[in-house]
């Protein structure tokens, strides 16, 4: 992060993605008024590639549904759940909405959220979808799973570009697939942490073919497979670390410079394209089998086989790649946490002066 000094000019130029496009504040604090109280009302004032910015709240701003093409940013999760999960400690506020993707060109990034991408029976296409720096969490319940993709029963619909970057699957939370009629699903899901996440099919009509996984870091207690259906096929899992955490449970897949602990998988040559795949201690600075991810460093100890063992000559695991991923990671964003004015008194019709200090959530 650095910190800059911007000009009045250049802070008001950061409210918007361009011409045509308008930041719009969202708040449900009574002491931090945004433009709107409710996020469902401002999708719906929203227009086609405008941005929302949410602020962080005690309160969850509930499920909602994202008809056009928007980019919608929260305050982040870093903000500690208490022990009963019913409480946030004073250190500060979560964002937290679930949301209901039912357009393309859409981008969720900073919230405590379920995820649910959805054809809404009549597209035959959605795509370009971008979910970043989220902890995706389904034990709030606004939905029934951390993710659901569900396409028409009708119709078969393509999904393809759709993106999971930097996020947290926390608490043994599921990935659903409804509905999908043998197609491609062209998501991909790169550095990101699963605990013990689980890919599920729900009344399948065919295969569900070629998701990419890359630099991601998978957990679990009970060597527990990570697909539950051999209708996950053409999967390409490469530069992950399974930590008693199975990658099997697909067919037909390709592993590729992974790096497994605490299990001894034997890919099948019959059925997967294997190569490079390492059984070793990933060596963790620090790891405590624990599912409270701030507690952990996941950063890789300099003798770790981990390091410059990925296909791509950077580390296996959330820490290589195009993405290194710091758990708990605000949003990619200019934040503006400073102003000051020349004079608090000006008179109509005056020029301001003003100094605006901020960051660069990078």
């Amino acid at each position: 992060m650095k910190n800059v000094i911007l000009t009045a000019i250049t802070a008001l130029m950061l409210l918007s993605t361009s011409a045509w496009c308008t930041v719009i504040t969202v708040s449900n604090l009574p002491n931090s008024p945004g433009q709107y109280f409710f996020l469902q009302d401002a999708i719906d004032a929203s227009s086609d590639g405008d941005t929302l910015l949410v602020s962080g709240s005690p309160d969850s701003y509930g499920s909602v549904i994202v008809i056009r093409p928007l980019t919608i940013i929260g305050d982040g999760y870093n903000r500690r759940p208490s022990p009963d999960n019913s409480n946030y400690y004073p250190d500060g506020y979560n964002s937290i909405a679930a949301f209901d993707i039912q357009a393309s060109n859409v981008h969720i990034s900073g919230f405590r959220t379920q995820i649910k991408i959805h054809d809404y029976y009549g597209l035959y296409y959605i795509g370009n979808i971008t979910i970043e720096r989220c902890l995706i969490d389904d034990n709030f319940g606004e939905f029934d799973k951390s993710v659901e993709v569900i396409a028409s029963f009708i119709e078969s619909t393509l999904f393809g570009n759709i993106k999971f970057i930097n996020n947290v699957f926390a608490y043994q939370g599921e990935i659903s697939f409804q509905y999908l009629f043998g197609i491609d699903v062209q998501i991909t899901f790169s550095n990101n942490i699963f605990f013990g996440t689980i890919f599920l099919s729900s009344n399948p009509f065919g295969s569900i073919r070629n998701m990419v996984f890359m630099h991601n870091n998978f957990f679990d207690a009970n060597n527990t497979e990570i697909f539950n259906s051999d209708v996950f096929t053409n999967m390409v899992i490469k530069d992950n670390i399974f930590y008693n955490s199975s990658p099997l449970g697909c067919v037909q897949s390709a592993y590729i410079n992974n790096l497994l602990f605490g299990i001894d998988t034997i890919f099948p040559n019959e059925d997967h394209a294997d190569a490079g795949n390492i059984f070793a201690d990933p060596s963790f600075m620090v790891y405590t089998d624990s599912l409270d991810f701030f507690e952990q460093n996941f950063n890789l100890n300099p003798d770790s086989e981990a390091c410059n063992a990925a296909s791509d000559g950077t580390d296996i695991g959330i820490t290589g790649g195009a993405y290194p991923f710091n758990v708990g990671d605000t949003p990619s964003w200019a934040e503006v946490i400073k102003l000051k004015l020349s004079d608090s008194t000006i008179p109509t019709n005056a020029t301001i002066n003003a100094t605006f200090e901020g960051k660069v959530n990078n």
